[in-house]
């Protein structure tokens, strides 16, 4: 528009012309809300984008970096969660037997290979709702919501028995929530610190069987 008035004098056009001089203010316009729209879009399009990743590298941070499968800090999560869903939780405790001599046996590759094939033989054997995590270093935890002690004692031995197909020995121990009844108030940390002081007993026993 500037442009035409360095060329053009008003007084010597016809009146038509001053629309025509008009005419790209509005589409100057649209083509303004058109683009804005379009940004507020990509915008959009990128948050959401920006929430999927962050969602996805907070789901990433509770996996294992070795087994794929959920640590310890899920595991208390998922605790905490199912106890106000179920009246009876039953948690199963694996530990390897002799997992440090393997290592310097067979090395720490050969020691990864074998905490992902248990961790991917438990995982493939309990139910939908149950959830397998590495707890630490050779020790896995299973969670069992809304169970009963017999279906626990079966599991768990039905787990050793499928961990043995990978000619490896394993100690566990079992707790179920209504061990400790007595408590007024019963968490995943409290489970987790029997449970691991239930194992950490059996492998003594074990060390103390071999030295005799």
């Amino acid at each position: 528009m500037d442009l035409l008035d360095e060329f053009f004098i008003h007084q010597s056009l016809p009146n038509w012309f001053g629309f025509l001089e008009k005419l790209p203010t509005p589409i100057g316009l649209v083509t303004l809300t058109f683009g804005l729209w379009l940004w507020r879009e990509e915008q959009l399009t990128i948050n959401e984008q920006l929430r999927t990743r962050e969602q996805f590298f907070r789901q990433h941070q509770l996996v294992d970096r070795v087994t794929k499968i959920y640590d310890a800090s899920s595991m208390r999560h998922q605790i905490n969660r199912n106890i106000k869903q179920f009246q009876s939780i039953s948690l199963i405790m694996l530990d390897i037997d002799n997992f440090s001599e393997f290592n310097a046996k067979e090395g720490f590759a050969r020691g990864d290979m074998l905490l992902t094939d248990i961790a991917q033989m438990l995982a493939c054997q309990l139910r939908s709702q149950d959830l397998v995590c590495r707890f630490a270093g050779d020790r896995f935890i299973i969670m069992l919501p809304n169970t009963s002690k017999a279906f626990t004692q079966a599991m768990a031995r039905h787990l050793v028995d499928s961990v043995s197909q990978l000619k490896c020995m394993v100690s566990y121990a079992m707790l179920h929530k209504a061990d400790l009844q007595g408590e007024d108030y019963v968490d995943s940390e409290q489970l987790i610190t029997q449970i691991n002081s239930k194992i950490a007993n059996i492998k003594k026993s074990k060390q103390w069987s071999k030295a005799v």
